[in-house]
């Protein structure tokens, strides 16, 4: 019912259909091989389970969870678990389907299990207004050699981006 392939970096799993990949090391000596010990025991478990345990790699969400968040950067801050909320709670943004546009900015409009208002109105407001902005700019000048994009302080207050320039120098002081 299934085939076990070992790699350099890692097994692959050919069980009922389907390719799993189970990697050991992005980069692993040619002398240590991953087919061997416990990779192998592992392996031939999800073989003769069908592979469930690695289809389930994290339990569902509940209603109100996070499920889906963009930060950029490869921070590590980003999730995406839109497929794992339950049905009667689609992943969304204040009722809205969650998508890339509306999670770039880390927190500020990320996606909960249900739509939950994560996200208190005024922000999506200030997104909305922001986004009609930039589309404005970018419809103003028809060639142009660059494109005004929002980022992720277009839900913030003006308050809030003006803290990050920080404090104003007093020359007089020096």
């Amino acid at each position: 019912s299934g085939s076990i392939v070992c790699t350099p970096h890692g097994i692959r799993l050919h069980v009922f259909r389907t390719r799993i990949g189970v990697p050991i090391m992005d980069r692993m000596p040619w002398g240590a091989l991953p087919c061997s010990g416990l990779a192998v025991i592992l392996a031939e478990l999800a073989a003769l389970t069908g592979g469930a345990w690695a289809m389930q790699t994290a339990p569902r969400l509940a209603r109100g969870d996070l499920c889906y968040q963009r930060c950029g950067g490869g921070d590590g801050k980003d999730v995406d678990r839109r497929g794992q909320c339950p049905e009667d709670a689609p992943c969304a943004v204040g009722g809205l389907p969650a998508s890339g546009e509306q999670g770039d900015f880390c927190g500020a409009l990320a996606a909960t299990c249900g739509g939950s208002p994560y996200v208190p109105a005024a922000r999506q407001a200030l997104f909305r207004a922001r986004s009609e902005e930039v589309e404005r700019i970018n419809a103003a000048v028809p060639r142009a050699p660059w494109v005004a994009a929002v980022n992720r302080f277009a839900a913030w207050t003006d308050s809030e981006r003006k803290a990050l320039l920080g404090q104003r120098r007093a020359w007089h002081r020096l």
